[in-house]
């Protein structure tokens, strides 16, 4: 058994659509239910509407009540799949989005590593350079000492 828009309900059973609202107040209320903010109806309904009845023997109504549990179970079934295949979804999309800024902070941090290297060698040549120039002014003498060298 199947659930059906009001449109739906309304067309198979040549009733209008503002019919089948006030009929979902009514006689339909324990065939009809709330779907996503609309209302379906259970087809089970449209033989009750063909019978010319809405009070049916109780054997019948079990049924009916039965056969609407059912298709409410079969409804939440449909429903709790599709959640399932949508966070499935999310989740590969996340592990994809890992796994990229996985290799993001891999490349960094060998840019890291590079620039260290570059800092670690600037900083030999400067202290090299400083080392140089300290000899030279050692051998050339102070800038005072040479204004005032005799000679």
């Amino acid at each position: 058994m199947k659930y059906l828009s009001v449109a739906e309900y309304a067309k198979m059973a040549g009733l209008s659509v503002p019919t089948v609202y006030r009929k979902i107040e009514k006689e339909l209320k324990k065939y009809a239910k709330k779907v996503d903010g609309k209302w379906k109806i259970s087809s089970h309904a449209l033989s009750l509407l063909e019978n010319g009845d809405s009070q049916e023997p109780e054997k019948d109504s079990n049924e009916g009540a039965l056969s609407v549990l059912i298709d409410e179970k079969d409804l939440i079934i449909a429903d709790l799949k599709a959640r399932l295949e949508g966070k499935e979804e999310t989740i590969l999309s996340l592990r994809e989005l890992i796994s990229s800024q996985k290799n993001q902070i891999q490349a960094q941090q060998t840019q890291i590593e590079d620039l260290a290297g570059a800092l670690a060698q600037a900083q030999q040549i400067a202290s090299t350079s400083k080392a140089q120039l300290a000899i030279v002014s050692a051998e050339k003498g102070s800038w005072w000492s040479r204004l005032f060298k005799k000679g």
